[in-house]
This record gives structure tokens, C-alpha cells and sequence, in this order.
């Protein structure tokens, strides 16, 4: 997350508009939106738990997989 945080803040320095089109709002330079941030961390939540699941979710196929030789 903070990795993303980090890529948001250099975009907006850069007048880059980030946008969560579903709901509307926006991540500017020097704009306060304490809802859009909280979206960006939410989204990256979820997007970090994802990964995680995923990541554990292989490493179960390939022990059941060394289990049945091949």
C-alpha cells in the first residue's frame, strides 16, 4: 500500500488526476478528499489481500502437486 500511496502523490505533484469513476471522486494535487483517499487504501487492501490469497493458494498446488509426483 505504500508503495501505491507513494505512485498516487507523484502523479498528483505532476497535475495528474487520479479517478474512482464509480463513485465519482477524484485524488488531486492539494486537494483534501478524505473519501478518495480512503478508496485508494480500501482498493489497495483489497488488492494486497488478493495477492496474498492468490500467493497461498499456489503454494498449496504445488505441495499437493509434489505430493502426486508430478
Amino acid at each position: 500500500m505504500v508503495g501505491l500511496s507513494q505512485i498516487v502523490d507523484e502523479l498528483t505533484a505532476k497535475n495528474v488526476i487520479v479517478e474512482f469513476m464509480a463513485a465519482g471522486t477524484q485524488l488531486r494535487a492539494r486537494a483534501k478528499d478524505p473519501f478518495a483517499k480512503f478508496q485508494l487504501n480500501n482498493g489497495a487492501s483489497f488488492a494486497q489481500l488478493e495477492s496474498s490469497i492468490s500467493k497461498e493458494r499456489q503454494a498449496q498446488g504445488f505441495k499437493a502437486a509434489v505430493v502426486r509426483g508430478v
